[in-house]
C-alpha cells in the first residue's frame, strides 16, 4: 500500500514568500520513518498552495546496517 498523503500546505506569508509549517515537516518525517521501519514502503508526498502543487511517490525502507 501507500502511506499518506503527506501534504505540505504552502501559504504566502509575505509578498513573494511562500512557507510551509515546520510541524508538518516533522510530522511527515515521523510518518515516513515509521513506515520505513516496517519494511519497504511507498509514501505519497505533496506540496500545495492556492496556485500550484507537486506530488511525488517516494520509496522508503529500513536503514542500511
Amino acid at each position: 500500500g501507500v502511506v499518506g498523503p503527506l501534504v505540505f500546505h504552502c501559504t504566502h506569508r509575505a509578498y513573494g514568500v511562500g512557507m510551509i509549517d515546520t510541524s508538518a515537516v516533522v510530522d511527515a518525517a515521523a510518518a515516513a520513518r515509521d513506515a520505513a521501519a516496517r519494511g519497504p514502503a511507498r509514501v505519497l508526498v505533496a506540496t500545495v498552495s492556492h496556485c500550484h502543487g507537486a506530488v511525488n511517490l517516494l520509496a522508503v525502507g529500513p536503514p542500511a546496517p
